[in-house]
């Protein structure tokens, strides 16, 4: 069970925290956003593909974009199996917590 914790971090571009060019496979675990920023898009993550998430969390608190997904912006897809997604006092124009581009699927 690892832990990934992103605090105060900003982007001029996409992706606050942590910019994803290929795809996130969260087994178990966790992953924090907490207070990021970016200018364009995903103010805590940017992921480019699909998320699967099977158990694990990931968390977003204060965190904004200037477009679109304050919190999270995917490209593809999500697909959730179980696990959590906890989005708190995020904003942006579009998806002021999660904005995905094509489809999401949630499990359980």
């Amino acid at each position: 069970n690892g832990t990934m914790a992103f605090s105060g971090c900003s982007s001029t571009s996409a992706g606050g925290g942590l910019y994803v060019s290929g795809y996130i496979a969260q087994n178990n675990g966790t992953m924090a956003f907490s207070n990021c920023w970016s200018r364009s898009v995903g103010g805590g993550l940017f992921a480019h593909h699909r998320i699967m998430q099977n158990n694990g969390t990931m968390a977003f608190s204060n965190c904004s974009s200037g477009g679109h997904g304050g919190g999270l912006f995917v490209w593809d897809d999500i697909m959730q199996n179980h696990g959590t997604m906890d989005f708190s006092s995020c904003s942006s124009d579009y998806g002021g917590g999660l904005y995905v581009n094509k489809s999401m699927v949630q499990n359980n």
